[in-house]
């Protein structure tokens, strides 16, 4: 994969593009991991704690408090969006139930479950069941984090390219300063003179060449 330019709100370059990443990244320097599961079977919001309490469909064992979870695919706007996890607790069986504080109540008392919903967690310490990935980084502007996903500012490099990418790192040639190109004449008159004597002398700044009969 192929890293996108990544500016901040002002323009201030935070990575340069071209830069090469692992199709699965390691959590760190700014690269974090996450864990996508479809489906919830219960949303439910405390207008006293102003918290919402989210059930997934399935077990997840990557909840952790302070984590960060996305909600999309709501039938209830407030609900789609990036919360930060402020409690974790086993109040439905085998499942793991969590809340997500928020000033934002939703428009009706029961909060319809459609089916479509998503829940996505994202964790700065890595995840052996990731199967979605983020770069992180600080605004200083917005004086806030920045979280984006990977289908923005990644692309796949191609076997063509990676290859055509080799052979073009072979034609790479490093031109001489300036500054030092007396000093290679220098060098190259004083190791390469014509001596008289040989076979193939002709002037100090000539010599004749061997005529080599590679075929009868």
């Amino acid at each position: 994969m192929k890293l996108k330019e990544i500016k901040d709100s002002i323009g201030n370059l935070i990575l340069p593009s071209g830069i090469k990443i692992p199709n699965e990244w390691k959590s760190g320097n700014g690269f974090i991991n996450a864990f996508k599961t479809e489906g919830v079977s219960f949303i439910s919001y405390n207008n006293t704690r102003k918290t919402y309490t989210i059930v997934p469909l399935n077990i997840i064992e990557s909840i952790e408090l302070g984590s960060k979870v996305i909600i999309s695919g709501s039938s209830e706007n407030a609900v789609n969006s990036t919360f930060t996890i402020s409690n974790v607790e086993n109040s439905f069986g085998s499942l793991i139930s969590f809340e997500v504080e928020s000033t934002v109540a939703p428009e009706s008392d029961e909060i319809e479950i459609t089916g479509n919903e998503t829940l996505e967690f994202i964790s700065k310490t890595p995840l052996s069941n990731s199967n979605n990935y983020y770069y992180e980084y600080y605004d200083g502007n917005l004086e806030n984090e920045v979280t984006l996903p990977a289908s923005s500012i990644l692309t796949p490099i191609t076997n063509y390219e990676y290859e055509s990418q080799l052979e073009d790192d072979k034609r790479n040639i490093f031109i001489l300063k300036p500054r030092y190109l007396n000093i290679a004449f220098n060098d190259l008159e004083e190791i390469m003179k014509y001596k008289k004597g040989s076979s193939q002398y002709i002037s100090r700044t000539l010599k004749r060449g061997d005529n080599i009969r590679l075929y009868n």
